[in-house]
């Protein structure tokens, strides 16, 4: 059956974008259409395109049932693999909202995410505009710029190098043990080793007490810190820099 004359002010479901409407009928069977949701969003068309409801709203929620791809120069795949502007995204997204995600990883429950940034194109645009992009295999973070933060924004994140963001994680000590100390059976004394700039242990001593020998560790570790902080300072944000330069080793 041939499908019916299409006019000015029908409105057609889409698959995955709510309803839109004709507002300009055009030569060659298309015609300009806006959607109705709130950005109110417009394209051109086809008729046939209406009539199958495949018409694509760049602003309905399609990660996670919040994000969108918005309107803009970013790309989401280059070869239809996930760009990395996009991926870095899409893995903040499920951060702040699968449950599966949490389940294997409850530090994250809680996180939250600028409502600006539920648009990829905004979240692409601060990124690319950010010291240090592209720099040294870059990195999202939301833990140093204000420690213990759990929200994703631009006034909470900064970008950081990959080999400096290494230097802050650590594995946790041992039965029971401050990290970057061992106990050690044959002189019944604890160790203490900490890993230097170049990723190569080093062994700082042995000491009476685990306190002591944390102490060794966190001195170590803190200078071993400011120095890769110093050596990259010329790609880091300014309050990024500030906190590293300030951060304290805890147990």
């Amino acid at each position: 059956m041939k499908n019916p004359k299409i006019c000015v002010g029908d409105v057609f479901p889409t698959r995955s974008g709510g309803d839109c409407v004709v507002i300009t009928i055009l030569p060659r069977s298309r015609m300009s259409v806006r959607f109705t949701d709130e950005a109110g969003y417009e394209t051109i068309t086809t008729s046939t395109s209406l009539h199958c409801g495949s018409v694509k709203n760049p602003y309905a929620p399609s990660v996670f049932g919040v994000g969108f791809i918005g309107v803009g120069p970013h790309a989401v795949s280059i070869n239809r693999r996930d760009s990395e502007l996009y991926g870095r995204w899409k893995a903040i997204l499920q951060r702040c909202f699968s449950e599966k995600w949490h389940d294997g990883y409850p530090t994250y429950r809680g996180c939250t995410i600028d409502p600006g940034w539920l648009n990829f194109q905004v979240f692409a645009s601060w990124v690319s505009d950010q010291t240090g992009f592209g720099i040294d295999d870059w990195q999202i973070d939301k833990d140093f710029v204000e420690p213990g933060n759990k929200h994703y924004g631009p006034d909470t994140c900064a970008l950081m190098p990959q080999r400096l963001n290494k230097l802050m994680t650590g594995t946790s000590g041992q039965n029971g043990l401050p990290r970057g100390v061992s106990w050690h059976s044959k002189y019944d004394k604890y160790g203490a080793t900490c890993r230097d700039g170049s990723g190569k242990d080093v062994f700082l001593g042995r000491y009476d007490s685990a306190a002591e020998a944390f102490s060794a560790y966190k001195s170590f570790k803190e200078v071993v810190i400011k120095s890769a902080t110093e050596a990259f300072r010329s790609i880091l944000d300014p309050r990024l820099y500030k906190s590293l330069m300030s951060y304290e080793v805890s147990p």
